[in-house]
């Protein structure tokens, strides 16, 4: 872990020195936010145009390789940039595509590594994220960044983009596009398990209406009270690294 996060640090020290916006996605994220797992490597989005992939190579220096052989090619392919720092730290650095990733590197919030300022996807951006995916590991990150963040996340910023991506979803299912729409419904990922009172897990084939019920229903403040919530008290604070300059993330 000491190594992962001096090369995050550097890393993210030149970015900023090149002004170009970036936050920390991934595993890293997810143990200020969430809860930690078994991580080595960094994944980072950054605002910038996938033609100047040659510079951006140039700014982090030597010390950064990429692990492709031609990754002018492998950006415009996939947008994303794989490289290796010398000390053998594996990062993925994902071009911003979408409005929404721009937002979020705008709300990225600073935690101290290494006492350098290193910005991460809020908590909010991190549940949209991770939301739309139907790999049980998502599933479960976001029931652990509800679980630890509880009352501290900002349902009016989180809520309506919710219903958006319900919405979009639904068009999507309406298209006739099975496997966006297996990946589409989080139907009771946020649902506390064993708990009476909370709706079970919801098909691919749900309504638009039920794709929003999972988030906002089972997550108002009254059914998160009681066995399983905890919305007493101040959020947990950020994991694994210094210190989070997010008011939430203090006990």
């Amino acid at each position: 872990m000491a190594e992962l996060e001096a090369v995050l640090a550097d890393l993210a020290r030149r970015l900023e020195e090149a002004g170009i916006g970036y936050m920390v996605i991934g595993g890293l994220a997810n143990a200020v936010w969430g809860s930690p797992r078994s991580t080595i490597d960094i994944d980072c989005t950054v605002l910038l145009d996938p033609a100047r992939v040659g510079g951006l190579l140039e700014t982090l220096g030597p010390e950064y390789l990429s692990r492709t052989d031609d990754p002018e090619a492998f950006v415009r392919r996939t947008r994303v940039l794989p490289l290796r720092h010398r000390d053998g730290v594996q990062i993925d650095l994902i071009f911003a595509m979408l409005p929404f990733e721009e937002e979020a590197v705008g709300r990225a919030v600073e935690v101290k590594v290494r006492g350098f300022p290193v910005r991460f996807c809020s908590p909010e951006d991190l549940v949209l994220h991770k939301i739309v995916s139907d790999r049980e590991r998502d599933r479960q990150d976001v029931e652990d960044i509800l679980r630890r963040r509880r009352s501290s996340l900002d349902r009016s910023y989180l809520d309506p983009r919710i219903e958006g991506l319900a919405n979009l979803l639904a068009r999507i299912v309406q298209e006739g596009s099975q496997r966006a729409a297996r990946g589409a419904v989080a139907g009771g990922v946020l649902a506390r398990r064993g708990n009476e009172g909370v709706p079970a897990a919801r098909g691919a084939t749900g309504s638009r209406q039920r794709r929003q019920e999972w988030w906002i229903a089972p997550h108002s403040r009254s059914s998160m009270n009681g066995p399983g919530w905890d919305l007493t008290g101040e959020p947990a604070p950020p994991l694994s690294l210094e210190e989070s300059h997010h008011d939430a993330g203090t006990a």
